[in-house]
């Protein structure tokens, strides 16, 4: 799954037009504090966000964006229901001169890192 970065509320780890690959949620992985996952919103232009996630409770996750001043995230909608969080930011592919792996919390259901493997067709 691939996402653009729209605005600048994940700044300064996600600039403005960053280009994302994502690993679906499932029971491989699930988001933790620290990682930067898409999440469904209708609060949001569009219904989707890029948010990192603060923490992590039953009724589900407290979602932050990185620029407090310009960020749209759990302050003004409310914690995100766990069904919601659709998928984890793995690798940054574009602008080439950003290109590099998106890490902080992503882990598989065993508790190790995953690896990133970009390459040509992802």
């Amino acid at each position: 799954m691939r996402v653009q970065v729209d605005g600048h509320s994940m700044e300064p780890a996600l600039a403005h037009g960053d280009r994302l690959l994502l690993l679906r949620a499932g029971w491989w992985w699930w988001p933790r504090p620290g990682a930067i996952v898409l999440a469904r919103r209708v609060a949001v232009p569009g219904g989707w966000t890029v948010k990192r996630v603060a923490a992590v409770c039953d009724a589900g996750y407290d979602l932050r964006g990185d620029n407090a001043s310009c960020s749209t995230d759990s302050r003004a909608f409310g914690l995100v229901p766990r069904g919601d969080v659709v998928a984890g930011a793995i690798y940054r592919y574009a602008p080439p001169e950003r290109r590099g792996r998106v890490t902080d919390g992503a882990r598989s259901r065993g508790g190790r890192r995953l690896a990133s493997r970009a390459g040509p067709g992802v």
